[in-house]
Formats: C-alpha cells, structure tokens, sequence
C-alpha cells in the first residue's frame, strides 16, 4: 500500500465511539447527553481510583507496575473524554448562536 493508500484509508477509518460516550450514541451533543456522558466517565475513573487507592491503603496482594500504569492511564484518557466532550459542546452551542 503506497502513502497516497494509505492517507485514503485513513480518512474511511471512522471508528464508532458510542459505547464511550452516550452523546455519540444520541447522534445530538446537547446538553443533557453531555451530562450523562460526563457522568458516565467520571464514574468509571472514579470507580478505578478507589480500585487503585486499595492498593495503597492495605497490606494484601499488589497489583504489578504495570497494572497501576494502566489503571492511571485509563483515568487520564477519561479525563481527556471529559475534556473532548465540553469542547465539542462548546463549539456546537457557539454554532447555534451563530445560526
């Protein structure tokens, strides 16, 4: 496959994200989809950092290295959900002012 391919497959690859957010599953990014996907990932992170915090707080069996890691950056990508998600509602919302 040469680059010129390869940069059309690229722009086909549309990945369905809607069992992460429920905005996606919607289609709509309003305000109330925004919510429940907020709430969404911030219960999942927090639900890991309570997991993670365990580890911390007890004497029993660890979990390795690598585990915690992984744990840690599933917390760091649901915040940049977080953080895709209000953008995408900020700029969704300024376009209907502009509408």
């Amino acid at each position: 496959m040469n680059s010129s391919d390869q940069t059309q497959a690229d722009k086909n690859l549309n990945i369905d994200f809607s069992h992460r957010l429920s905005a996606l599953a919607s289609g709509t990014v309003d305000s109330k989809c925004t919510i429940d996907s907020i709430d969404s990932i911030t219960g999942r992170a927090l639900g890991v950092l309570q997991l993670l915090s365990c580890q911390f707080e007890s004497d029993g069996q660890r979990l390795s290295d690598t585990l915690i890691c992984s744990a840690i950056d599933s917390v760091v990508k649901d915040i940049e959900d977080i953080q895709a998600l209000i953008s995408a509602f900020a700029s969704a919302e300024d376009a209907k002012k502009k509408a």
